[in-house]
Formats: structure tokens, sequence, C-alpha cells
């Protein structure tokens, strides 16, 4: 009697992805990672509008508005103790937020860091008084709020990216980004704007408390 063989299967390449209609996306498989699918992005004025209301660059704007005409810095460049914590308690600011809203008007030109100057001086040795400098003497770094203050307001679109794309170059520069990376990742999902700044400041927390248990 006659008796028939099966086939064993044939062992193939995978074919390409396909989506829910099972037609194929991004060409053929390689075996790589999968490829991102294409973002298209809200229009820039949508984007622009989202920007001026960020928690981050409004304290940042606040911080430059405090400052106002000018504040004397301590040599690190910063505002000196007891300015800044002035600054924060009217602001009502955590030090933690404070800190990114002045490294945020710095970097955005929202503040500006005037350098002290060597000069001849309007007084002889000894006969300077208070905020007077004699010779071979350099007046304290001031800071004073920029051109850039009101572009919140009344800044361009562009003018108002062009502030978050550097708000956002100096927090990613930030010792913390670690913190801030994870704090994203365990998210697990897109993140608003507006919600950058609060994990930021769980980083920033996260990385105090690691300094105290360790020192």
């Amino acid at each position: 009697m006659a008796t028939s063989r099966r086939n064993p299967p044939s062992r193939t390449t995978p074919g390409p992805r396909g989506n829910a209609n099972g037609n194929a996306q991004g060409g053929t498989d390689t075996g790589g990672p999968p490829r991102l699918p294409t973002v298209r992005l809200a229009p820039r004025e949508e984007l622009a509008a989202a920007a001026r209301v960020a928690p981050l660059l409004r304290a940042a704007r606040d911080v430059a508005r405090w400052i106002g005409p000018g504040r004397a810095l301590t040599k690190a460049g910063r505002l000196r103790r007891a300015d800044a914590l002035a600054a924060a308690t009217h602001l009502e600011l955590i030090p933690a937020e404070f800190d990114a809203a002045w490294r945020v008007a710095v970097a955005t030109r929202m503040l500006v860091l005037i350098p002290g100057q060597h000069g001849p001086g309007q007084h002889g040795p000894g006969q300077h008084g208070p905020g007077q400098h004699g010779p071979g003497q350099q007046a304290d770094t001031r800071a004073e709020a920029g051109d850039r203050l009101d572009l919140l307001a009344s800044g361009t679109a562009d003018d108002v990216l062009a502030a978050w794309d550097e708000a956002l170059t100096v927090m990613l520069e930030a010792e913390d980004l670690d913190g801030m990376a994870t704090a994203l990742y365990t998210v697990g999902g897109p993140v608003r704007m507006d919600a950058l700044f609060d994990a930021y400041l769980a980083a920033a927390d996260t990385q105090r408390r690691g300094a105290r248990g360790s020192g």
C-alpha cells in the first residue's frame, strides 16, 4: 500500500513587519531594532504657545524680573545667599526650582551677567566709600534683567522656541541628568513639556539625598 510522506515545515526568514491591515511597513526586516514611526510635529505656533506657559521658562522670567536693574554676585557668579533666599521666598520657589530657573534665565538671556571692571577709581587710596572702588580694585560682577525679559509675552514663535531650545540644552547639561533620565524612563510613556520641570526637581532631590547619605 502506498504511503504519503508529510513534508517537513520549511525554515524561512521572517518577512516584513505588517500593520493592522497586513501591509508591510518599513521595507524588509533585517533583524535589527525596529524603526520608529514618523512623528508629525504640531504647528510652530502651537508649540510656541505651549512653551510660553512652560513652568520652567516662566520661573526663569520671574527670577529675572526680581533681579531687576541689578544685584551683586559672588565670585562664582551666583546670587549672594541672602538675595537668593529672598528671591526664592518672594517667588515661592524651593531651592531646586530657583536653581533651575536661574540657569535657564541666564541661558535664555532673560538675565545677563555683567563682569566687574577694573577702573582708576574716583577717590584716592583710603578715600573711597561703600560701592566706590579705589585704584586697581575691581567692581563686583552683577546680574540684571536682559532685553529678552518679556520674550514669552511679546516674542515671535521662532524666538520663543529658540528660548525653549536653550532652556532644554542647559538642563540637559546639568549634573543631575542621569536622575531626570531615570525619572522619564520610569514613566514609560510620552511626557508633556511642563512635566519636564517636575522630573528635573525629582531628579535633583534624589541627587541631594544621595549626597547626604554618602557624606
